[in-house]
């Protein structure tokens, strides 16, 4: 009878290169003025590192002439 195959074991050292998504910094609610530029902030950290994706009214926010957004690593 086959036998279900087991996880792949990953050594420790491996294990330790991958950590889950963190916000160390978590955007903050801020008051703006129509018409203003507004700046909004998060800092977070895993590995690999994760990929950041805004989103306002359930709809993903692209960078435009308008909108910049960008990523520091």
């Amino acid at each position: 009878m086959p036998s279900i195959p087991e996880e792949p074991e990953i050594p420790e050292n491996e294990m330790e290169r991958f950590t889950m998504p963190d916000f160390i910094k978590p955007i903050q609610n801020i008051d703006v003025t129509e018409g203003k530029d507004a700046v909004l902030e998060c800092q977070v950290t895993g590995l690999p590192y994760p990929a950041i994706t805004w989103y306002h009214n359930g709809h993903k926010l692209e960078s435009t002439d308008e909108r910049r957004m960008t990523q520091c690593t």
